[in-house]
């Protein structure tokens, strides 16, 4: 089979490698669409870390080929959670599982998505109603993501929040936000995202146009970026009392300048949010019911022997993902 293959020093090549072996109580997948997130850019720019050399891609669905579990059977479209707990730390014991402190992820700590099979635990496997389009599933695993996110806001409806940037993060957390009675307005620079949001019926804005609007306006701000500019940026903008959420990820390196005492005169809550602790489940059901939009934002389909340059460059449009 091939395989994309990932080495310290950021460079990838197709291989042909064996299949890999199956196990008990594990699920070998035949790859159908792989999506690359903009964690798979940053391993490569050696800005996250990684086990190498590494088969990347974490946002996978596929159909099952082989299975030594009986919670899948061969034939069923699926997708995968790549977070994996140990569930015997003191973490895991708190419930807080994606805080695990032996936490492996597939397309990380393992092989992921970018091959034509994958091998991955059978209680990482979620089943996708046969009656979606296999591709819709990468999104299963970023959209958990979002609902922790949105589950941590935990704001009321009618709260006016600002999502600085809109890729598919920034536009996930748009929908769920807005179905939850939010008030959402987007800041965005890219000319062809912005427009896609509108379309989508987003109110959406330039960085320009923002420093124009009345500052500490909104109920909550949130860095779907990852910038420490864009965290300096939101205690201009959150109302006293309101929240700033960081979700995207930012350069380890990267420090932002804030004033411990506007957040306590303020009294700002500062929230972070990783990764999708208990909330596959939810964004599976989403999108086998059909109550997420997710066509609009699959703008760049690419074949796995283009993974070595797309990983090299900024993504084009929204959805950068590997058809197999």
């Amino acid at each position: 089979m091939l395989a994309a293959v990932t080495y310290q020093n950021g460079q990838t090549e197709i291989l042909s490698r064996a299949k890999p072996d199956i196990t008990p109580g594990f699920v070998a997948i035949r790859v159908a669409a792989t999506g690359i997130c903009g964690t798979d850019r940053h391993i490569v720019q050696g800005a996250y870390p990684a086990q190498f050399p590494r088969v990347l891609g974490h946002e996978v669905a596929g159909v099952v080929e082989m299975s030594e579990s009986d919670a899948v059977t061969p034939g069923q479209a699926v997708v995968i959670d790549p977070n994996i707990a140990c569930h015997v730390c003191d973490m895991c014991h708190r419930g807080e599982v994606h805080l695990c402190r032996h936490r492996r992820a597939i397309g990380i700590d393992m092989d992921g998505g970018f091959q034509e099979v994958v091998v991955v635990p059978e209680q990482q496997v979620y089943v996708l109603d046969s009656s979606i389009p296999l591709e819709r599933g990468i999104f299963a695993e970023p959209l958990s993501c979002c609902l922790h996110g949105v589950d941590r806001l935990g704001l009321k409806a009618g709260s006016r929040v600002a999502i600085v940037g809109l890729g598919p993060i920034g536009m996930l957390l748009s929908s769920l936000l807005s179905a939850h009675g939010s008030n959402v307005i987007g800041v965005e620079q890219n000319m062809e995202r912005s427009e896609i949001a509108r379309h989508k019926g987003l109110n959406v804005c330039s960085p320009k146009d923002m420093e124009d609007q009345e500052a500490n306006q909104f109920d909550a701000v949130v860095d779907a970026v990852g910038s420490a500019k864009v965290l300096e940026w939101a205690l201009t903008k959150v109302r006293d009392g309101g929240s700033i959420m960081v979700f995207g990820v930012a350069h380890p390196q990267d420090i932002a300048h804030i004033s411990p005492y506007t957040l306590y005169r303020k009294e700002i809550t500062l929230v972070g949010a990783y990764t999708n602790p208990f909330t596959m489940s939810r964004a599976v059901d989403l999108i086998n019911t059909n109550k997420i939009e997710l066509v609009s934002m699959m703008t760049d389909k690419i074949s796995l022997s283009e993974v070595p340059q797309a990983l090299q460059r900024p993504p084009n449009g929204f959805k950068t993902f590997v058809v197999l």
